[in-house]
């Protein structure tokens, strides 16, 4: 016959849940055993007094065992906790995806340092060419004065340049790796579901100080599941 009731409780829980009610069982068979004298209250509050003085010994016994049970719960509670740990630089540049952006970036990249170089040479020219004037007593100072705002304009401009570019380089970086990192995100929570791990930890970005001959490196299993993800 079927018996439907509460579900069962597992892990800890259910071993200080199994630890208890052997203590109060043990509670109700010594009570049975050693004490006689039971005295029914009024109807009132329907409880049973027990006229003993004889139980302070097993109270005392019964806390220093839950006592012990609250100290070993957190460690039981820890041997519970599966830990693994995952480079996730490693894993990007595994990605044929990674290596693709990479040559994007630096195509960008080669393309703005051309027209930086382009701008130089133009403001070294502009400066040479005052150089020569500068001294000659009889250049009008009107054209030394221009000659210094063009060179003044020339050296804004290119800082200016510099900052978008850096800017623009940053941008199209993180448009390139979302998607990427993306992929990587999934396929790591897709590990860490299927191992029943508590917390994987990235070792590019959180450095760990010991290793042992038992760590768990799921960075290979990782690389294989972004293969099958899109």
């Amino acid at each position: 016959m079927k018996h439907e009731g509460r579900p069962a409780i597992s892990g800890v829980g259910g071993s200080l849940l199994l630890i208890y009610q052997l203590v109060m069982a043990g509670w109700s068979s010594w009570v049975k055993k050693n004490i006689g004298n039971y005295q029914l209250l009024s109807k009132k509050n329907l409880s049973l007094h027990i006229e003993t003085h004889s139980h302070s010994q097993y109270y005392r016994t019964m806390r220093k065992i839950l006592t012990m049970l609250l100290m070993l719960a957190p460690v039981a509670m820890l041997a519970q906790v599966k830990l693994a740990t995952v480079d996730v630089q490693a894993v990007f540049n595994a990605m044929p995806e990674a290596k693709v952006a990479t040559e994007q970036l630096n195509a960008a990249s080669a393309q703005l340092k051309a027209e930086y170089e382009m701008m130089q040479d133009e403001f070294n020219k502009k400066y040479a060419a005052y150089q020569q004037i500068a001294l000659d007593a009889g250049t009008p100072q009107t054209i030394k004065d221009r000659r210094v705002r063009e060179i003044q304009e020339g050296d804004r401009d290119i800082e200016k340049f510099l900052a978008k570019s850096k800017e623009s380089l940053e941008t199209q970086k993180q448009a390139l790796e979302a998607p990427i990192y993306d992929r990587i995100n999934r396929a790591i929570k897709l590990v860490g579901d299927e191992g029943g791990y508590t917390y994987i930890i990235d070792v590019s970005r959180t450095p760990v100080a010991y290793s042992g001959t038992g760590a768990i490196d799921l960075t290979q299993a990782v690389i294989g599941r972004c293969a099958t993800l899109r």
